[in-house]
């Protein structure tokens, strides 16, 4: 029987509980926040150590799950770099050691158990571009946060040093946070100076146009971060958005408005249904599709423990309703950017082929753009073109 101290079980005790009774409902970091809220006896440090916790006990996902609950807590936190007293107390009850290196090699090597193993089924949906090891492997870190600047480059790099946020400048307009910061804050953010968007995300502007004119539709508009990057690259085009949820649509108004952008409509449309309303033909469409989100699960991997496998083709039939539904109003020679952020085939390639072979387009260029190599998130694009009938 182990023995911990008084800190460490009201820790263990906590965390299991907090995992025990998320359903996946709603994302985790909303359960947590919530979590919080009705345990307001928790302080700041309790409720990022069992945030923390949690977070690592998540990125387990299917490995060792013959083992018991702490000691696959253990394994966890031995993973997180967590060198508090409760942590110890936790690993030596468990009799996991802390290595300084290879603590990952030790752990597979003490349980017989390789973490690849976790992801044998996902790994047989991967696109084939991405190495399946580099894939799983990638699940025990967090990828970073990255801002794109919109305008006043000088004013945000100034603001982020005037609060002491550490930055990587990655390109001209995109900066690597390093730790952690209150970005939201910042006066240069709430005057939409710059956003907050992933690497990858912001890569994909390099598969929409420069300088192109006319009316473009993103038809699944989201919170515009895709409208944001076309009208920075093209400022003399229109952008008409659409999105089935009134909220998200609200967001994406403000957010436009708040970065300076007001070439801009919207209407609320359920796009994955046959459009009845009447719509004009548009230059281009942007196709930012519902997924799996798989390309992001680095952020939110309590989705390796709650995703099945056969969604995929749900999401494989939604997204090509969505694109045979718009497709009608795309002009001759007008393009399709095609953007998920998911790492399965049956998302990326998959639908390239049956794009081309069901809907006459005529894909010019795609790439899987990995987030294992670059501490981002994973996305798929490609450019898509409306030939002649």
């Amino acid at each position: 029987m182990n023995t911990y101290q008084p800190k460490t079980a009201i820790r263990i005790s906590q965390v299991k509980t907090i995992i025990s009774d998320f359903s996946n409902q709603q994302p985790f970091s909303l359960y947590l926040k919530s979590y919080f809220k009705e345990h307001k006896q928790l302080g700041s440090k309790d409720r990022r150590q069992a945030q923390e916790w949690c977070i690592a006990w998540w990125r387990l996902g299917a490995w060792i799950t013959h083992l018991s609950f702490e000691t696959r807590l253990a394994v966890a936190v031995s993973l997180s770099n967590d060198d508090s007293a409760n942590a110890k107390d936790l690993c030596q009850q468990q009799g996991i050691e802390i290595k300084s290196e290879n603590q990952l090699k030790y752990l597979e090597a003490k349980f017989e158990r390789s973490y690849q193993e976790a992801f044998s089924v996902l790994i047989n949906h991967l696109s084939n571009a991405l190495n399946p090891q580099s894939f799983a492997y990638s699940h025990l870190s967090q990828p970073s946060v990255y801002v794109r600047i919109l305008n006043n480059k000088s004013g945000v790099i100034g603001e982020l040093e005037l609060q002491n946020i550490d930055f990587e400048i990655i390109t001209e307009q995109t900066l690597r946070i390093i730790g952690k910061a209150q970005l939201t804050d910042l006066k240069s953010f709430t005057n939409g100076s710059f956003i907050i968007q992933d690497l990858n995300s912001q890569k994909t502007g390099e598969y929409m146009p420069i300088g192109a004119e006319g009316l473009w539709w993103d038809c699944c508009a989201g919170a515009g971060g895709k409208s944001i990057l076309f009208l920075q690259q093209n400022p003399n085009a229109q952008i008409f958005a659409t999105d089935n949820r009134n909220s998200i649509l609200k967001n994406y108004h403000e957010r436009l408005e708040q970065c300076g952008f007001d070439q801009h409509a919207f209407m609320k449309l359920d796009v994955s249904q046959p459009i009845k309303k009447g719509l004009p033909q548009f230059n281009g469409v942007i196709a930012d599709v519902p997924c799996s989100g798989s390309g992001t699960w680095r952020r939110s991997p309590e989705h390796l423990s709650f995703f099945n496998p056969a969604q995929i083709a749900h999401f494989q039939e939604l997204q090509r309703d969505i694109v045979t539904n718009t497709i009608p109003f795309l002009k001759e020679n007008g393009s399709l950017i095609y953007i998920t952020c998911s790492v399965f085939k049956e998302e990326n390639e998959e639908q390239l082929a049956y794009f081309e072979s069901e809907l006459g387009l005529k894909c010019e260029s795609f790439a899987v753009l990995n987030g294992a190599e670059s501490l981002s998130d994973t996305l798929f694009c490609a450019v898509l073109k409306k030939e002649k009938a």
